[in-house]
């Protein structure tokens, strides 16, 4: 039994590693998705798998636990398996009340810089992740996975892709898959200002920024940079759900984390942002080993970073169309060793059949995990000002 709470949208990458994870395991065993929160999820909703929507609003806990506990009682599940620090919450009391086992999915992100909820099974995306906790007295006792994020196959739609190319025609796209909010503004910056900079020297480039709008005022923003001139800027459900299925229009693509990931399946050239860069970075052989230790991440840091090296990469691979096939090869090898959920599919299954339920269950840190899920749930229900048409 999967659980996620929404608090927006519902379109965050970790609803899409929930999704293609939990259509990996399908295949071994039966699954649930309980998708908890302001409205359901349309990455879930989508999917075509068993599922369930309980509206929480932070005021609503005991009806939602009420309903959890209804679901547990009809489907009997063998392990609870939260992937949000809310859901958590709302996991450890379902597990602390049936003696079901519980493992705990930490999608990436920075690590904690104040509290951070126990648990006794804890999966991480990123090495960085790993490595924190590994060291982190509070989970000396926790058993941690490093399981990086993983990418199954990805279906094209072809009449979006056909609709991209005739709106670039000839010209070289870039493709940018990111929510338009102050989050990923940085990193969209950094894409405007590399394709003003090509533009200027004489290429026929375009970019594609495919994004959810989460803040108006961080589009005008955008559009008020030279590079948005060269840019075609797609803000519909038909092109933003499931992104990556437009991702076989590009040549190159710029992406952080899970969506980087999606396109080493497809072969794309791939860049990154990084901190402090001016442009995103080349992923080749001599930065992607720093890349996946921030799991592709704005965190992202090399030191001595030669910024014209990287420029004149990006160049050559535009100008060389043998460069490019080269560079294709190493892509796909890359995604085969680091990236193919094929790899590890049996892993999470040798972790649901081995982990057992704890009944140490930390009762301060409990009722802290569930104190500031109420809190901040019943903020977001009350300021939740997204809109999305299902």
């Amino acid at each position: 039994m999967y659980l996620i709470t929404t608090s927006g949208h519902g379109r965050g990458g970790h609803f899409y590693s929930l999704r293609t994870i939990s259509e990996a395991i399908k295949a071994y065993t039966d699954i649930i998705i309980v998708n908890i929160g302001v409205r359901m999820s349309p990455v879930i909703e989508d999917a075509g798998l068993k599922s369930f929507h309980l509206n929480f609003n932070g005021k609503n806990i005991f009806q939602v636990v009420k309903k959890i506990q209804r679901i547990i009682n009809s489907e009997n599940p063998t392990i609870l398996h939260p992937f949000d620090i809310k859901a958590l919450a709302i996991a450890r009391i379902a597990s602390y009340w049936n003696k079901i086992p519980l493992v705990f999915t930490k999608c990436g992100g920075p690590n904690p810089q104040k509290y951070f909820p126990f648990v006794d099974n804890l999966i991480l995306f990123s090495k960085e992740n790993f490595d924190y906790f590994k060291k982190d007295l509070k989970f000396k006792k926790s058993t941690l996975y490093y399981l990086p994020n993983r990418i199954k196959h990805i279906e094209d739609d072809n009449e979006n892709i056909k609709e991209i190319k005739n709106l670039t025609k000839d010209r070289v796209v870039f493709m940018q898959i990111a929510r338009i909010g102050l989050a990923y503004e940085g990193s969209i910056l950094q894409s405007l200002t590399l394709i003003e900079k090509l533009v200027k020297d004489g290429f026929k480039v375009v970019l594609v920024l495919i994004g959810t709008i989460e803040s108006f005022e961080v589009l005008n923003r955008l559009k008020s940079v030279n590079g948005f001139e060269s840019t075609i800027f797609f803000n519909d459900d038909r092109f933003t759900i499931n992104a990556s299925k437009n991702l076989n229009a590009a040549d190159f693509v710029i992406g952080t984390g899970r969506g980087l990931m999606e396109a080493a399946s497809k072969g794309k050239v791939l860049l990154t942002p990084m901190k402090r860069a001016v442009f995103p970075v080349l992923v080749d052989k001599k930065t992607a080993d720093s890349f996946l230790y921030t799991n592709f991440s704005p965190r992202n840091y090399i030191k001595d970073f030669n910024e014209n090296e990287n420029y004149n990469q990006i160049q050559c691979l535009i100008k060389d169309k043998k460069e490019y096939l080269m560079y294709q090869r190493f892509v796909k090898k890359m995604f085969r060793e680091h990236f193919d959920l094929k790899a590890i599919e049996s892993r999470y299954m040798n972790l649901y059949a081995t982990i057992e339920y704890n009944p140490s269950y930390h009762f301060f840190d409990f009722f802290r995990n569930i104190a500031s899920v109420v809190y901040h749930q019943y903020l977001a229900a009350r300021e939740n000002t997204f809109s999305f048409r299902k």
